[in-house]
């Protein structure tokens, strides 16, 4: 095999594998999950992405080189995760269209309305499996929390013949300015454990 074309010996037990689950809810610290509080079944890929601009304050001072690094500045970061849901209930529909309201007596109505509130932004999990150990209590993890988060997209539904109908989303994360130093979302990454250790 050529020099440069190896891998480290160590980096099966620092990889992900499949496309993972969206909860609304999840506790890190022991990684268990209810399978009936999975949020969606999905088809393809379910990406998260975090981005931030930042601004050079010495770009237009004379004698100052563009771009040096002492006077970069952060701007607020820019998450969401996307997807698409092969699912959908009503309170998926509400999700999704982000300003909306599932009926009460009539549960099966949704109805949009013009106004946003505050109880419209939810938290969501992306999970997926981490490590060489994924068995079913001590597998790894890596766990995308998104916070304060609200629908981008609105409600699509793509229907054909033969297919499953699909909903594509993406809910992007917002600060809240009850807590404006807290960026809208945390990232855990957990090693599995083998199974048939004990402890």
């Amino acid at each position: 095999m050529a020099r440069y074309t190896k891998m480290n010996p160590d980096d099966f037990k620092h990889m992900s594998w499949d496309a993972g689950i969206i909860l609304d809810e999840f506790e890190p610290g022991t990684g268990a999950i209810d399978p009936t509080k999975i949020r969606w079944a999905t088809t393809g890929e379910n990406s998260f992405s975090a981005t931030r601009e930042l601004t050079d304050m010495g770009a237009d001072v004379n004698n100052c080189p563009e771009g040096t690094k002492q006077l970069q500045k952060s701007q607020a970061w820019q998450a969401q995760i996307a997807g698409t849901a092969v699912t959908i209930t009503p309170k998926d529909v509400a999700t999704f269209l982000g300003n909306a309201d599932v009926g009460t007596p009539d549960t099966t109505k949704v109805t949009p309305r013009n106004d946003l509130l505050l109880t419209d932004f939810v938290d969501k999990w992306l999970i997926v499996n981490y490590s060489e150990y994924n068995g079913e209590t001590k597998g790894g993890y890596c766990a995308i929390h998104l916070m304060n988060a609200l629908s981008m997209d609105g409600f699509t539904g793509n229907f054909g013949k033969n297919a499953n109908g699909q909903f594509p989303y993406t809910l992007k994360a917002f600060y809240d300015m009850e807590d404006m130093d807290t960026v809208p979302f945390e990232i855990y990454i957990k090693a599995g454990a083998d199974e048939s250790a004990g402890g």
